[in-house]
């Protein structure tokens, strides 16, 4: 198992998968070997195999919320929306607050154009979580996505304050610039995004 934690830390993922494989033909019922053997197996694109083994994770152990995260990636990866929307729904209302959940809600609810559902998923992430300013520019593309363009300008502009050279968030508020046909607005903010990275 630690040869594999090593391996996990060295980015060397199918070595660190072969690792924890072997330990889980010793032990079925570990469970942390089985958690990393899914991350290494999502992380190397084998992505039926991660979803499966965190089925099976988490029948042994369903109070273990990283296991729905990577499970919730690995639906995003293969656009298993609603299986996001069940189980993250139903994790809600056991009463699980994460924001990481609501994100990921956000997520899917966003690649499904319910624009207005990822802004209220956001929201609640915001509440667990008020400084992550990844939430606050992606509430702003969700409200900027649902015409709600004034409160993706104010969530952008929220998050500038903090980090003035955010490449992401310049360039999002340069495209919220330009959909108000602002231009000079919006080609300098695009133009500090670019300087900056993008």
């Amino acid at each position: 198992k630690l040869c594999g934690l090593c391996n996990v830390n060295l980015e060397l993922y199918e070595e660190a998968l072969k690792n924890f494989d072997f330990v889980i033909t010793m032990d079925s019922s570990d469970a942390v070997s089985k958690y990393y053997a899914a991350v290494c197996s999502a992380e190397a694109d084998r992505l039926e195999k991660a979803e499966k083994l965190l089925n099976e994770l988490l029948k042994l152990r369903p109070e273990y919320i990283d296991a729905y995260k990577v499970l919730f990636s690995v639906y995003l990866k293969t656009e298993q929306y609603n299986k996001i929307f069940e189980t993250g729904n139903r994790l809600l209302n056991e009463n699980i607050c994460d924001a990481q959940i609501y994100d990921i809600l956000a997520s899917a609810a966003l690649e499904v154009s319910s624009f207005e559902d990822a802004v209220s998923y956001l929201k609640k992430a915001l509440d667990l979580e008020p400084d992550n300013y990844k939430f606050k520019t992606k509430l702003g593309i969700a409200c900027f996505a649902a015409g709600r363009i004034d409160a993706a300008m104010e969530y952008y502009n929220e998050v500038l304050k903090k980090a003035p050279d955010d490449a992401m968030t310049l360039y999002n508020l340069g495209l919220a610039y330009y959909s108000l046909e602002d231009f000079k607005n919006a080609y300098n903010n695009l133009k500090r995004s670019y300087e900056r990275g993008l």
